[in-house]
């Protein structure tokens, strides 16, 4: 199989994943896939980049780190919302 074989397969791939998506925004699941389905059509001869690989996987990591503030942001909100409201009824 050709190196052009591969990446239209890859591409092809990722096209059906990204248009079966109903929210039009990707999430860690969607990354995910895309991640292992590069890595199962590359060419096992001439692999990706492993900077690029490495950089993938560095932004991943951030995004995962930065989800998980916005939850705590958002539980202290709530958290301060109930203080509030539990002061006002005083």
């Amino acid at each position: 199989m050709s190196t052009i074989d591969t990446t239209s397969q890859a591409s092809t791939s990722s096209s059906n994943l990204i248009t079966s998506t109903t929210n039009t925004e990707l999430g860690k699941e969607d990354f995910l896939t895309l991640l292992t389905t590069q890595l199962q059509y590359q060419d096992p001869l001439n692999p990706q980049d492993s900077s690029e690989f490495v950089a993938q996987l560095a932004q991943f990591s951030s995004l995962e780190q930065l989800i998980n503030i916005n939850g705590g942001v958002e539980d202290l909100v709530t958290l301060g919302n109930s203080i509030e409201s539990s002061l006002n009824y005083e």
